[in-house]
């Protein structure tokens, strides 16, 4: 905030700061020894205001200025306004499924519990149950016997298996991994699930976040099947994480190209997915899927700026 100069009465500074904000330019006027001094809050409308300060001292009566205060006024009762409307549009992942997220979300609340199921009959990854040995063995993106990443991973699928691409997204856990490590993953990929994807299935519908889910699947999986394990692929893995990592891109790509359709990511939200993304790639914590991570934060990327392309249109 700048002072452009000094007026003689409140009444003049109070007309020419009314005149200020009549052109879109943020203004206030204070009580100095000298005067009634003339402040500008953007510096970028700085040569603007001096200019107009200049014009109103050479001749405050002209006809420009009669009625300043009025529209001014309107104005800003109108700026507030809007901002109100805004406020109430906006909406906060931090909100509960009876706050501004509202709705019955049936798929995401479908997704959490399948998760949560298949990640309890499986023993989180390391079944003793035929029953469990039969679901991993079917949800499993291929056969636990496949030696590394690669087109041998599709050989199930190819044969027709096609809900592979899909399902590894319910198993949590993993061979070898403690029961704890499993108890955080299916915890932490339910609970960021919940709240990032809530947002998005209560405004933008069930189907379309249903084709949101399976389109980030679909990637996430793919690639960090496929990809050479020097990348980090891997075809045996499970998570949700693919699918959160894709709706935080989503979120993320929304909020800057198209904060009109109202998400909001709290920054603490957006630090700890962040903090969380560079653990484990580092390596600190082991047997990552990290490539589902990664593709699924761009896939989320990109959908979300497909989707703001398509609402500018």
């Amino acid at each position: 905030m700048r002072q452009i100069g000094t007026l003689a009465t409140e009444s003049e500074a109070r007309q020419f700061t009314a005149y200020l904000v009549t052109q879109k330019i943020e203004a206030k006027f204070e009580a100095e020894a000298d005067g009634w001094a003339i402040w500008v809050h953007d510096e970028n409308f700085l040569d603007e205001a001096r200019a107009s300060f200049e014009e109103f001292r050479r001749d405050p009566m002209h006809q420009r200025y009669a009625g300043v205060e009025a529209k001014a006024l309107s104005l800003e009762q109108e700026q507030h306004a809007a901002r109100l409307a805004r406020q109430k549009n906006l909406v906060d992942v931090r909100l509960d499924s009876r706050g501004a997220t509202g709705g019955p979300r049936p798929v995401l609340k479908t997704l959490i519990g399948l998760a949560i199921v298949v990640t309890l009959l499986t023993n989180f990854g390391n079944p003793k149950s035929d029953l469990g040995k039969q679901v991993m063995g079917q949800l499993s993106f291929c056969s636990r016997d496949v030696d590394g990443p690669g087109l041998a991973a599709l050989d199930l699928i190819s044969q027709g298996q096609l809900w592979r691409l899909v399902t590894p997204i319910f198993l949590h856990g993993g061979v070898g991994a403690p029961l704890d490590r499993g108890v955080i993953h299916i915890l932490f990929n339910a609970m960021m699930c919940y709240q990032l994807g809530g947002v998005i299935e209560a405004r933008k519908g069930a189907v379309y976040f249903l084709l949101l889910v399976l389109g980030l699947a679909l990637c996430s999986n793919l690639c960090q099947a496929l990809l050479p394990a020097a990348l980090g692929g891997n075809p045996v893995f499970g998570g949700l994480s693919g699918v959160v990592y894709g709706f935080f891109g989503y979120l993320l790509a929304k909020m800057r190209l198209d904060p009109a359709d109202g998400f909001y990511l709290p920054t603490s939200t957006v630090y700890i997915l962040f903090v969380w993304l560079v653990i484990c790639i580092v390596g600190i914590i082991s047997n990552i899927a990290n490539v589902a991570h990664v593709v699924g934060l761009v896939a989320g990327l990109l959908a979300g700026a497909l989707s703001a392309a398509w609402r500018h249109k």
